[in-house]
C-alpha cells in the first residue's frame, strides 16, 4: 500500500471510531434518528458559513455546521416540549425544511462551489489528497488530521465526564440531583454528535454517517449492556468495519465502487452476524433456548403423567394415547429420560424409578416458582 492509501484507510478508521462513540449514546438515548437530522442540517450550517467567509477550506464552516447541528436538536425538542408533536414527527418537519433551505441557497447562489457533490456517498476515495499545509510543509492529509483531533477531543470528553454522561444518559432524574447539570450534558453530547457529523460529512456523507453511527453501536450494545465496554466495543466494530470496507472495496472490487458504501455494507452484514450469533440473546441462541425449553416442557408432561398417576406401569402405545404425542417424539423422550435413569422398562412396561419421581419434584418446584 502506498502512502495515500494507508491514509485514505485511516481517514476511514478514525471517522468510523467518532462515530461509533457517539452513537453508543445516540441508541442509549433512543435518539438514533437525530443523526439523520443532524447530518442534513449541517449542510445549511455549510452554506451559511461559506456565504459569509467565501473560502470551503476555511474552519468557520465547520463551526457554522456544528452550530447548526445544535439548532437542530432545539428546534425539535422546542416542538416536542409543545406536547402536540411526537419527537418523529418534530424531526420529520425539521430537518427536511433546513435542508430544503440549504439545497435552494446552494442552487441559487452557489451551484458552482460544489458544496453539495458529497453529500450521499462522500469523498473517502480523494479526502487523502487534500494535504495539510503548516510552514510551507505538507504534513498529511486535511481530513485525517481534522478527523482525528475530532476524536482526540471526543475521547478526552468522555474520559472526563464519563460518570456525568453514565448517570444522565440511565437517570437524568439522579443527575439533576447530584447537581450535574443534565441540560447543559445533553447539549454538550449533542454538540459532540453534530461535530463528528460534521467532520465525517465530507469522508462519508450526509446519509452514510448515520450506518456508520448506529450500526457499531446497535451491535456493541447487543452484546454487553456495559457503557464502558460498549463503547470499546463499537469502537473495534467500527475499525473493523472500516478495515474489511476498504479492502472489500479496492481489493475485491478493485476501486470500482464507493468505499464509505461498501463500509457502510459491511456494518450492516457485522450487525446481522452479531444478531444472530450473540451466544445470550442471538437469534441462534434464541432458537436454541426454546428448543431446550420445549423439552423440558415436554419431559416435565411426561415426568408428570407417570408421577402424579394411580397407575404407574404404562404401555408404550398408552402414553401415546393418553399424551397425544407421535411414536418417534415418545421414544426421544423415553430414550433421554431412561438413559438419565429417571425411567426404565420392566416386563416389557415403561417404570418411574425413584430417581426419577425426585426429579419431578425438582422439575415441578422450579416451574412453580416460574409461574
Amino acid at each position: 500500500m502506498n502512502a495515500l492509501a494507508i491514509s485514505t484507510l485511516l481517514i476511514a478508521i478514525v471517522v468510523s471510531i467518532s462515530c461509533a462513540l457517539m452513537g453508543v449514546f445516540l441508541v442509549l438515548r433512543r435518539m438514533s434518528m437525530m443523526v439523520d437530522a443532524i447530518s442534513h442540517t449541517v449542510l445549511l450550517g455549510i452554506v451559511l458559513a461559506y456565504s459569509i467567509v467565501l473560502d470551503l477550506s476555511s474552519p468557520w464552516l465547520l463551526v457554522g455546521a456544528t452550530i447548526m447541528g445544535v439548532l437542530t436538536v432545539v428546534l425539535i425538542e422546542l416542538l416536542v416540549s409543545t406536547k402536540r408533536v411526537s419527537e418523529d414527527g418534530a424531526t420529520g418537519t425539521v430537518f427536511p425544511l433546513l435542508f430544503s433551505i440549504a439545497v435552494i441557497l446552494i442552487t441559487t447562489r452557489f451551484s458552482s462551489t460544489h458544496l453539495d457533490t458529497h453529500a450521499i456517498s462522500g469523498n473517502l476515495e480523494f479526502a487523502a489528497f487534500e494535504q495539510l499545509t503548516l510552514f510551507g510543509y505538507e504534513i498529511g492529509s486535511k481530513t485525517l488530521w481534522t478527523s482525528g483531533i475530532v476524536l482526540l477531543v471526543l475521547i478526552l470528553i468522555i474520559v472526563v465526564l464519563y460518570k456525568e454522561f453514565k448517570i444522565t444518559i440511565f437517570d437524568s432524574a439522579l443527575a439533576k440531583t447530584l447537581g450535574m447539570a443534565p441540560l447543559f450534558i445533553h447539549y454538550l453530547m449533542m454538540t459532540m454528535v453534530s461535530l463528528t457529523a460534521v467532520t465525517s460529512f465530507n469522508a462519508v456523507g450526509a446519509i452514510l454517517v448515520v450506518a456508520m453511527m448506529i450500526g457499531p453501536a446497535a451491535s456493541s450494545l447487543l452484546i454487553t449492556k456495559r457503557l464502558s465496554t460498549a463503547l470499546i466495543l463499537a469502537a473495534l466494530l467500527g475499525a473493523v468495519n472500516a478495515t474489511v470496507g476498504y479492502f472489500v472495496a479496492m481489493v475485491v472490487f478493485g476501486g470500482m465502487v464507493n468505499i464509505a458504501s461498501t463500509i457502510t455494507v459491511v456494518t450492516f452484514i457485522t450487525f446481522m452476524l452479531v444478531w444472530i450469533l450473540e451466544p445470550n440473546k442471538g437469534l441462534v441462541a434464541m432458537i436454541r433456548r426454546r428448543r431446550l425449553q420445549r423439552n423440558d416442557i415436554e419431559s416435565l408432561a411426561l415426568m408428570t403423567h407417570m408421577a402424579s398417576h394411580e397407575v404407574s406401569v404404562y404401555s408404550h402405545d398408552d402414553l401415546i394415547q393418553q399424551l397425544n404425542w407421535s411414536s418417534s417424539q415418545l421414544r426421544n423422550h423415553l430414550h433421554k429420560e431412561m438413559k438419565r435413569g429417571f425411567l426404565t422398562f420392566e416386563n416389557d412396561t415403561i417404570v418411574i424409578t425413584q430417581k426419577g419421581y425426585e426429579h419431578y419434584q425438582v422439575l415441578l418446584k422450579e416451574y412453580s416458582n416460574e409461574v
